[in-house]
């Protein structure tokens, strides 16, 4: 059965985008969750135990204006 939770953390300051997916990734999975949202310098995410963390992280560093990022499989 699929998780239907979804857990809200922030992280410390001078932790670094790939740090914080690559966190936020790990902890979807150890606490069995559909995802770990957090905001990153004004930037929603959304991590799912699936995300891939590079695709993640290229996304913010060229989001264009974009301002969420759903990262699942």
């Amino acid at each position: 059965m699929t998780s239907a939770i979804c857990i809200e953390v922030s992280f410390l300051v001078g932790t670094n985008i790939e740090d914080a997916v690559l966190e936020a990734k790990n902890k979807a999975e150890q606490w069995d969750v559909s995802y770990v949202k957090f905001k990153f310098n004004g930037t929603q995410f959304s991590i799912g135990r699936n995300a891939d963390v590079g695709q993640a992280v290229k996304d913010y560093e060229t989001r264009d204006g974009r301002l969420s990022g759903i990262y699942h499989a």
